[in-house]
């Protein structure tokens, strides 16, 4: 193989030959989570640091709860090099915002959720079709309200004061969606509701 190569048109098909193959298994040795030895800080702190000099500061981050029910806002991030020493209990605050029920979240969350448009039977119903990214979706099945309040004590000029309605969506492929509707119909508002897409489920 060398710079006479002319592939001319490109190539049809490739074929890949390993004349010697041995099987590898991948291991942590460091981080173990089924040993029953603590991490040492040091060697954790020696491997973020590597990996901050390596991507950046602010692109190395972990996450924090913070009480609030808005999805977008009931976590912040922060920065790996961030001197916090608290532990957080995850499940006791999923308990609260929650009320108390498991009410499913998506494991992917948009950010920021992007706008849909939709067609609803009834004006503050699910939808029964939606379009994102220039793709038609026939809803067969809906879950919600799970309506949502906004956080007017936390009021900035950028954020919306409008109350939120989410639905769990599956459509006719089987792919499930976290879909809002931002506004509601009996409100009055010059604006009227939007919908959007926050999460896709696995």
């Amino acid at each position: 193989m060398g710079d006479d190569l002319d592939a001319g048109f490109g190539f049809d098909a490739m074929r890949l030959s390993a004349s010697s193959v041995e099987i590898y298994t991948a291991e942590q040795k460091v981080l173990e989570t089924k040993s029953s030895r603590p991490v040492a800080p040091e060697a954790l702190a020696h491997l973020l640091d590597r990996l901050v000099n390596r991507f950046g500061a602010k692109s190395l981050v972990r996450f924090a709860p913070r009480a609030s029910y808005i999805p977008e806002r009931a976590v912040r991030a922060l920065s790996v090099l961030e001197n916090d020493k608290k532990t957080h209990d995850w499940p006791a605050h999923l308990h609260a915002l929650q009320g108390g029920d498991h009410l499913g979240r998506p494991l992917v969350l948009l950010s920021p959720p992007e706008p849909i448009a939709a067609l609803s039977e009834v004006p503050d119903g699910p939808p029964i079709r939606f379009v994102w990214n220039r793709v038609s979706h026939r809803v067969a099945r809906a879950d919600g309200p799970e309506r949502i309040a906004p956080e007017w004590w936390l009021y900035a000029e950028n954020t919306s004061r409008r109350t939120r309605d989410y639905y769990r969506v599956e459509d006719a492929t089987g792919r499930r969606y976290w879909l809002f509707r931002d506004g509601l119909h009996d409100r009055g508002d010059d604006d009227p509701p939007a919908w959007f897409v926050h999460g896709l489920f696995a």
